[in-house]
């Protein structure tokens, strides 16, 4: 005869059912039932300002999670607004434009699901909050070149919101590029006298001081003058 029998255990998680059939030599067969969905806690591995108006919030990653929302504050334990909701634990926010801010970070994971013939949505706690200050500075624009007399030239470009300064590069025939003049908040210098045959092409890029170091901006686009 065919002798079979269940043995059933039940938890929070759901349902677990091993059956047992003695008439195929006592084979062991288990029948995954549905559980509950559920999302583990879980914190912020990391807030980096990646470039000028933008943060990129690292998330350790939730044990059942289907997704996570992401809320900002722009003072510790201040108002809260969601920004995100994202269903890798990565998220760039590119809304954070307002230069030397700091702003503050948590997260919720979430974990969707069907379970009984329902769909389910269940929330974790929110995340202890991180924070990153807004420091990089946006790319330099409208570089210009033009001849102040036969060897010398004028540089000018346009003002970097909050920069506290501008580093100008050159680089001649083509050669590497390296570190000319560090300026202050100026939007202008001009060269020593430049030799005659020779090309030399000009960018600059802006910085903002954070302690004993310096973050800087993206390059402006580069120009080039032969000086005849």
């Amino acid at each position: 005869t065919h002798e079979e029998y269940v043995a059933s255990g039940a938890s929070e998680k759901g349902l677990d059912i091993v059956l047992f059939d003695y008439a195929l030599n006592m084979t062991e067969y288990e029948v995954d039932i549905e559980k509950k969905p559920e999302a583990a806690n879980t914190t912020i591995k990391s807030v980096e300002n990646t470039a000028n108006g933008e943060m990129t919030v690292t998330i350790n990653e939730s044990k059942g999670a289907t997704g996570y929302v992401v809320l900002r504050a722009t003072k510790a334990n201040g108002k809260y607004t969601k920004v995100g909701d994202v269903k890798e634990p990565v998220f760039v926010d590119k809304k954070a434009t307002t230069m030397k801010t700091t702003y503050f970070y948590k997260v919720q994971p979430y974990a969707d699901g069907k379970y009984r013939g329902e769909m389910m949505h269940v929330e974790a706690e929110l995340s202890p909050e991180v924070s990153c200050k807004a420091l990089t500075p946006a790319q330099v624009t409208g570089l210009k070149v033009a001849k102040n007399n036969k060897t010398i030239y004028n540089l000018t470009w346009k003002q970097v919101t909050k920069a506290d300064g501008y580093e100008v590069y050159k680089s001649v025939d083509g050669e590497e590029f390296e570190l000319y003049q560090t300026l202050g908040n100026k939007l202008s210098t001009k060269t020593e006298a430049l030799e005659k045959g020779k090309t030399y092409t000009f960018k600059v890029r802006g910085f903002v001081k954070n302690g004993q170091e310096k973050v800087y901006g993206e390059f402006s686009q580069e120009k080039s003058v032969t000086v005849k």
